[in-house]
């Protein structure tokens, strides 16, 4: 007897379902993507519990006869091919045929469609890829398709879902980069009958994406005029330093008009900005490419989430060089709007002082009684200190009885102000400075859909902070030892709080979350290579550092400083 045989239709289906419908995202992506293909101006995407209980799409597209739902839900059945060489020419998003197959199979499945010179619509409903009677019914033109009890056949994959919150935020992430590469459609989202995204459908990328995400900040991006480079023509939109994030989800690859994912061409956008803006410290960008599609391979994902280019290295470099060609011209240079200039043009030229700790009239505002600053030495301050001076504006040599310390400036300020952050936080009643005026902190979807969350987590950072409408917080209140550091961006800082909290509360607990962000504040408001310093300031920064209990590196685990002991110094002379 043969050891191989030929699989049955139900067990291929639900294996080719695996392959391309991991979870309630793929779904709507797939969907999404009909309804574009179907030539839709409107389309509404609504759903439940994450969308493992209901997910439903309805457009205003083409709409399918009786005929066309039969083979619809049938494997390998698509309106977009007819032979091979059709895969090289490929415009629409959707092409194998397999993805309504593939979901009619792990779910219950309703769709309803009429065309244009129908006069009724048709209805058939598919459960676990049995087709049902496909019966005439009254429906608008168009098309909706309702999917209930995703993987109710396949408990083993269900059960590996996340909670519905976290399904909330995959389904964004697939309908936020459809929704930008067509403008000119109206988009709408609804997550437990809650919008949670509407574009207006003017046509205009920027447009909708300040629909979609905030349309101040929609102001700070520069326009990349069509440029052709070899075979590809490269065009978008560029956001400007100020509005950086942390992680780099503000970056969105298109190519002809459909999202795509590219390490590469991703890193290319990155080091576009390389020098202009500061570690940690990553661009929003969309990005739209228009390709022959011949110099293109788009089957290579099964989901078909990546696209292979040829010659993509050469595409790379491109993409680098002509972002570095256009930002100067938008921030003057270089230098007046986020632009770093390196080390060298730092000493030739004044720094700006950089003040670390409060001035006494600060102190004692604050502080209720008289802080004599500087002069007036802690009673566990390292006292046998003789000589500081600042090199480079980066380091500090100190002269001491044991030796020469060279204590690097940031990373002594980063572990001081990371100690003084853990204090506050465990601390019920730590210091908080109110604002003068409130800060408004927009959100994303995904974030709008986590905001109780985000408010227990940046309280418990010490933020005093609250809701403000549907898709903004409201910052009143920081942390008393990074407020005289935060120079106007507290709104900068929060963002990139935020997304962190984003992006790792998949991976992690709490409390490391807790230690990240600490990390992340500290970081981001130490003083910076280059930053001047007063003597007095050199001073108190040497004392606190040798009175601290921890201090011998950064938070990040680098050296804070490296002793050259006398003895040591003497056998380098040979003395």
């Amino acid at each position: 007897m043969a050891k191989i045989k030929a699989l049955p239709p139900e067990v291929i289906d639900k294996i080719a379902a695996g392959e391309g419908i991991e979870r309630p995202a793929s779904v709507v992506k797939e969907l999404l993507e009909n309804s574009i293909d179907a030539g839709a101006k409107n389309i509404q995407v609504s759903f439940t519990d994450g969308g493992r209980d209901r997910i439903q799409i309805t457009d205003d597209g083409e709409g399918m006869t009786a005929e066309d739902l039969q083979l619809a839900v049938q494997s390998h059945t698509t309106s977009k091919l007819e032979g091979i060489d059709d895969l090289w020419r490929l415009t629409s998003l959707g092409f194998r045929g397999e993805a309504l197959a593939s979901i009619v199979s792990i779910a219950r499945v309703s769709i309803t469609s009429r065309t244009r010179d129908s006069a009724k619509g048709m209805r058939v409903a598919v459960e676990g890829g049995k087709r049902g009677e496909i019966k005439p019914v009254g429906a608008p033109q168009g098309t909706s398709i309702e999917v209930q009890d995703l993987f109710y056949n396949t408990p083993a994959r269900k059960k590996f879902l996340s909670d519905p919150r976290r399904e909330t935020g995959y389904i964004l992430q697939q309908a936020i980069p459809l929704a930008l590469a067509h403008p000119g459609i109206r988009v709408k989202v609804l997550n437990n009958n809650k919008q949670v995204i509407r574009t207006g459908g003017r046509g205009n990328v920027l447009t909708a994406w300040g629909d979609i995400f905030n349309h101040e900040e929609k102001e700070s991006f520069l326009e990349l005029k069509p440029v052709e480079k070899n075979y590809v023509e490269i065009e978008g939109f560029l956001g400007l330093p100020p509005i950086a994030r942390s992680t780099r989800r503000g970056i969105y690859l298109f190519v002809n008009n459909r999202p795509f994912y590219n390490r590469r061409l991703i890193q290319a956008v990155v080091d576009g900005y390389e020098e202009m803006l500061p570690p940690g410290k990553v661009p929003q960008a969309l990005i739209f490419f228009r390709v022959n599609p011949i110099h293109l391979d788009i089957n290579v994902h099964p989901t078909k989430r990546e696209v292979s280019f040829s010659q993509l290295e050469t595409l790379a470099q491109n993409l680098t060089s002509l972002i570095r060609e256009n930002l100067p011209q938008k921030v003057g240079g270089g230098k007046n709007q986020g632009q770093q200039a390196s080390p060298e043009e730092k000493i030739q030229k004044p720094a700006e002082k950089t003040h670390l700790f409060p001035s006494q009239t600060t102190a004692e505002k604050v502080g209720g009684k008289k802080d004599s600053g500087v002069e007036e030495k802690s009673e566990t301050a390292y006292d046998p200190v003789y000589k500081i001076f600042q090199v480079r504006q980066a380091y500090l040599f100190v002269e001491c009885p044991d030796g020469i310390y060279i204590i690097d400036q940031h990373a002594a300020h980063e572990r001081l102000l990371y100690n003084q952050l853990q204090k506050e936080v465990k601390e019920k009643n730590s210091p908080r400075e109110n604002l003068l005026t409130p800060i408004p902190i927009s959100l994303d979807p995904a974030q709008v859909e986590q905001k109780k969350e985000i408010i227990s987590y940046l309280e418990g950072l010490n933020f005093t902070i609250e809701e403000f409408g549907t898709k903004e917080l409201l910052l009143r209140s920081v942390p008393l030892s990074i407020k005289r550091y935060l120079k106007g961006n507290a709104a900068g800082l929060l963002r990139d709080l935020i997304d962190i909290f984003s992006e790792e509360q998949k991976r992690t607990d709490l409390l490391s979350l807790q230690k990240q962000a600490l990390k992340t504040m500290a970081c981001h408001r130490a003083v910076k290579f280059g930053g001047e310093l007063s003597p007095e300031e050199s001073k108190r920064l040497v004392e606190e550092l040798f009175s601290s209990e921890q201090n011998s590196t950064c938070p990040h685990g680098r050296p804070v400083f490296k002793v050259f002991n006398w003895s040591e110094l003497e056998r380098m002379f040979a003395r």
